[in-house]
């Protein structure tokens, strides 16, 4: 009988306990749970999707698995539009089927020459514990996996209702203090998708209060834990928060 395993409580008790046991045996265990993992067929996964490829000569077995469809996905160009579809349609039926498994995996490259020994690392988005498996490449085949890449994660963020990040997303992250008559709030973005707002006026005590946050390339959404939502407008070349509205609050970046 299968076990189910909570794939994060394991890395995360791997990762904790690496300087009370070998650091061999640790990457070791960590390589096999990241083995495990590109060639699990979860249990939710359909046996068809909607298109079937013309091609007879390829084993069942490479529709089951990231890995599977990972190098399936390497000859799409040669594929005939249908296949396409059927493509695309296999690596959405995997992404939902591990999600339904408990399984809130990300795709991610990685450079051979750079590479972590592991390649599997755990990460947090919007309060949510989630599994990065690094697929390596070199420096001339990373185009491979561009489309799996794409197309399995946009499935996944949208089922965890994470937003994607684009190429604005690393700007937001750092410490801002407030300009004029926000002078004695500061504002923490973490790469984690939260933040804090923190007040330290001199007729109040101490606060802070707690949210996440998204953006779409340079506009900045703000959800509190009070209900209260924020928009802003980031300006990179200044460095600046600047609040859309009527209140038009601002805050700088401290570098």
């Amino acid at each position: 009988m299968k076990k189910k395993i909570n794939l994060t409580i394991i890395l995360l008790c791997l990762s904790n306990s690496i300087f009370s046991q070998n650091t061999g045996a640790i990457i070791d265990d960590l390589k096999k749970l990241r083995d495990t993992l590109v060639n699990h067929t979860p249990k939710y996964l359909k046996n068809t999707s909607s298109y079937k490829l013309d091609n007879n000569d390829l084993e069942k077995d490479q529709f089951q698995s990231i890995n599977g469809l990972r190098f399936l996905s390497y000859d799409r160009e040669t594929f005939s539009e249908n296949e396409k579809k059927w493509l695309k349609t296999r690596i959405e039926d995997l992404a939902t089927a591990l999600f339904l498994d408990n399984r809130k995996i990300l795709l991610s490259q990685i450079n051979g020459l750079f590479s972590d020994p592991t390649l599997i690392e755990n990460i947090y988005l919007n309060r949510q514990n989630i599994i990065n498996i690094k697929l390596l490449h070199t420096c001339t085949d990373a185009y491979l996996d561009e489309y799996l890449l794409k197309t399995f994660n946009t499935k996944m963020y949208s089922l965890m209702k994470v937003q994607p990040p684009d190429g604005d997303t690393k700007f937001f992250i750092g410490e801002y203090r407030g300009i004029k008559k926000n002078k004695n709030i500061k504002l923490f973005i973490t790469k984690d998708r939260e933040l804090i707002f923190w007040s330290n006026k001199e007729k109040e005590s101490n606060s802070y209060i707690k949210g996440l946050w998204k953006n779409i390339d340079d506009t900045l959404f703000i959800n509190l834990e009070n209900k209260k939502t924020m928009l802003f407008k980031f300006n990179n070349k200044k460095n600046k928060l600047i609040e859309v509205g009527n209140n038009k609050s601002r805050f700088k970046k401290i570098e």
